[in-house]
């Protein structure tokens, strides 16, 4: 299977900086294993950017076919980070999401993840959800105790429960099998960055058709953003 990728990364409307991290930094193609990646960085003042940047690097370290899975990976990035902290006290407090994909040339595609950054699958000009946001309001939503529709506005919506650089972490892990199709692009994202690989073959995937608060005035973006970068996506016949 032959993967086609882009990455795209902006500060943001209120940060100085940005503290956000992605891998690979350039687009590309290839019909080998690839890592992609995506990191939001947490403390502010503390250094979020170094938390997202260091863990990302640890985690990517190894090349994409030395069969490290994405959860040695995410892990091997926590125990990274918690070392850099162990070794400067004055980070203490600064931490990451990590959302992390190995596209295998067997057409598989693993998923590692912790905290509220996401992979989407897009699909027939719809986006599906793959992961779930480890914070205080999914998990209101997930026991019932608040409406999906008020969770893009709960005061406490991007309020953690994991991150790394915390302490030991909890790695939410999956495989999704690429079936036969046209180019179907896989997008992972947080904020204002973002990282894309398509694949040539339609992905499938059991969640289908949530759109995980992205809301349609983003997803019609980012279909733009694929268009423009990825050369667009077929919709099924």
């Amino acid at each position: 299977m032959r993967y086609v990728w882009a990455t795209a990364s902006h500060v943001g409307r209120v940060r100085g900086r940005n503290e956000d991290a992605v891998y690979p930094e350039t687009s590309g193609s290839s019909d080998s294993a690839i890592l992609v990646g995506v990191a939001d960085g947490m403390g502010g003042a503390i250094a979020g950017n170094v938390a997202s940047s260091t863990a990302l690097e640890a985690a990517t370290d190894k090349d994409a076919e030395s069969g490290v899975t994405v959860v040695e990976r995410i892990v091997a990035g926590n125990d990274e980070l918690l070392g850099e902290i162990g070794r400067n006290p004055e980070l203490r407090g600064m931490g990451t999401t990590l959302t992390l994909g190995l596209f295998s040339p067997n057409g598989t595609l693993e998923l590692g993840h912790v905290g509220d950054s996401r992979a989407y699958l897009i699909r027939s000009g719809e986006l599906e959800l793959l992961t779930t946001d480890h914070t205080v309001v999914a998990e209101l939503v997930a026991m019932g105790h608040l409406d999906p529709a008020d969770a893009e506005r709960h005061p406490q919506r991007h309020l953690l429960t994991r991150a790394l650089g915390l302490g030991p972490v909890l790695v939410d892990y999956e495989t999704v099998a690429l079936a036969d199709g046209g180019p179907h692009p896989v997008l992972l994202r947080r904020a204002d960055l973002d990282a894309v690989g398509r694949t040539d073959r339609r992905d499938r995937h059991r969640r289908g058709g949530r759109t995980g608060g992205l809301g349609p005035h983003r997803g019609r973006q980012h279909r733009r953003w694929c268009r423009q970068h990825l050369g667009g996506h077929r919709r099924r016949p």
